[in-house]
């Protein structure tokens, strides 16, 4: 704990203004902040600050984020001090007189003065231009952590303010175009560093982040499991990631379950469910240790729509699901409108052919009881008698995905799936199976889909024999119009899609492209369009 003056305090010798030389001051900086005495460093900073220097700045500075993440009382001291602000404006004119000189800064420093300042919380927009513009014509200056803990500040400093990220982009893209040929330099711990920074600011640069990938793997023996969640996490929303570190990720993950908090579990979990990972074991224990610990609401939906997100038919992954869904049934009325259609789209995908949404647009309707396992059948009754589906609440993208899933679909005959172990798809639902297999099926990364609740009922309205068109012995269908797939993908993931890489040629057409990539994440989010099965079924059930 910091302490405040008390008239006993230790000294920290000072030999007045005339002894004000750099090296001097550092000396007396450091002195007063090992004492963890608020009132002497505060009023040490406030005697030299205007002797300062930039590495002196950046001393201070990096002093007192230390004792802030030591104490998080201490934050609200700091911020309220006038010296902050002082300290913060001196920053400032030493940093613009920097940017108007040739020779390169003292990069270490710079890195130090933009960590200090995203770890105490502060932002202030003219020092962290500044400081950009400084290291994009300084990159080569960096050492390989300098470098790493600068793009994570400006990455921490982005999530407390989103509106800054456009102003971070010229750093972090030049950054890249310098990092990728040279990972081989840097640390693990920088790797996961800058996978994290580049995944935090949406800068998803291809090239960039397989070569982290390749450099990643293999993991060293020693890795923590914060690391772990981290690399997953950021590769999973980059959609660049090897199978090789995904399952070493995971074989060390379920070796040491036990280490991990309930939210790395979470995390962890659904960072495998986005990429479409299904590591067995490691699903198994994780979903063992979470049933039995109390989680936030918060991270009960998002543990349901990860597990949802596999189609999984060993009967423990399953049970363990229904359990999880059972209780969020309780936790209903606490989720927020995003959790509500997180949780509502996953048992949609999971039940289309039993359930309906209502012309309310506040209730499900269950259509046959028979298939689905009890469990479903309370949620949704849970659900519906509880009145929080309102459509108008949850917002046009998550409206538009509820009403999508809930389109008319038929009841098909089961499908034969070919289990792989670390694929994952749809399965058709069987009212013989209910509890014991579970049956529960979402749309998860698959390279087996069930098919579209659009095309399915436009087959079904449909009085002549569509036009067959036969690719890689699967019968193709066209698929429905983009606008729906595009907000059904978005409902899906949460999140826009992400704007298309600037390598790509100018030849290349946009609308091509976005069609394209729609297609591949509703195959890889298990919602494919268009392949409906083997001509040869096809052909015998037309000729019966």
């Amino acid at each position: 704990m910091l302490r405040h003056d008390d008239g006993n305090r230790a000294r920290v010798q000072r030999r007045g203004p005339a002894k004000c030389s750099c090296p001097h001051i550092n000396t007396q900086i450091i002195a007063a902040a090992e004492t963890k005495n608020l009132a002497l460093l505060m009023a040490t900073v406030e005697e030299y600050l205007k002797h300062m220097n930039i590495v002196n700045l950046s001393t201070t500075l990096h002093r007192l984020a230390k004792l802030a993440v030591a104490d998080p009382a201490a934050m609200v001291a700091f911020h309220e001090h006038q010296c902050m602000t002082n300290l913060v404006k001196a920053v400032r004119d030493v940093l613009w007189h920097a940017g108007r000189e040739s020779a390169a800064p003292q990069c270490q420093a710079l890195s130090n003065i933009v960590w200090s300042l995203a770890t105490l919380q502060v932002v202030d927009e003219p020092v962290l231009d500044c400081a950009a513009e400084l290291a994009c014509r300084h990159l080569a200056g960096f050492k390989q952590f300098e470098l790493a803990s600068l793009l994570w500040s400006y990455a921490k400093i982005v999530e407390i303010r989103p509106d800054l990220r456009e102003q971070s982009l010229l750093l972090f893209r030049q950054a890249a175009e310098y990092l990728k040929q040279r990972l081989d330099q840097f640390t693990f711990r920088c790797l996961v560093m800058l996978s994290w920074a580049y995944s935090a600011v949406q800068e998803h640069h291809a090239e960039l982040f397989a070569s982290l990938a390749m450099q990643m793997t293999p993991l060293p023996r020693a890795v923590g499991c914060n690391d772990l969640v981290t690399v997953a996490v950021s590769l999973s929303g980059s959609e660049v990631w090897t199978e090789t570190l995904f399952a070493d990720i995971a074989n060390k993950a379920a070796c040491r379950i036990h280490d991990f908090s309930v939210g790395e579990l979470v995390d962890l979990f659904g960072a495998l469910a986005t990429a479409g990972y299904f590591h067995h074991k490691f699903v198994e224990k994780a979903l063992a240790v979470v049933s039995k610990s109390d989680m936030s609401p918060s991270q009960l939906s998002g543990m349901i729509c990860a597990a949802l997100s596999f189609s999984p038919r060993q009967r423990t992954v399953c049970s363990a699901t229904l359990a999880l869904l059972q209780r969020c049934g309780g936790h209903w009325r606490h989720l927020d409108h995003h959790e509500m259609s997180s949780v509502s789209l996953a048992v949609v995908g999971s039940f289309r052919s039993s359930l309906t949404l209502n012309a309310d647009g506040e209730s499900f309707a269950i259509v046959n009881a028979a298939e689905i396992p009890s469990e479903v059948v309370d949620f949704v009754q849970a659900v519906s008698s509880s009145g929080s589906l309102a459509l108008s609440q949850h917002g046009q993208g998550a409206s538009a995905s509820l009403t999508i899933s809930f389109q008319p679909v038929a009841v098909s005959e089961a499908v034969n799936q070919v289990d792989s172990p670390h694929s994952v798809g749809h399965t058709s639902l069987d009212s013989s199976h209910t509890s014991e297999s579970c049956a529960v099926v979402m749309s998860g990364s698959s390279t087996t889909a069930s098919g579209s609740a659009g095309d399915e009922a436009a087959w079904q309205a449909s009085d002549s024999t569509p036009d067959v068109v036969v690719k890689n012995t699967f019968v193709h269908v066209e698929g429905s119009c983009y606008s729906e797939k595009r907000a059904f993908l978005e409902g899906l993931l949460g999140k826009p899609i992400s704007p298309p890489l600037d390598i790509l040629p100018h030849e290349v057409s946009t609308d091509e492209l976005l069609a394209f990539r729609i297609d591949y994440q509703m195959f890889r989010a298990g919602q494919a369009f268009g392949a409906r099965g083997e001509v040869s079924n096809t052909v015998v059930a037309e000729a019966q």
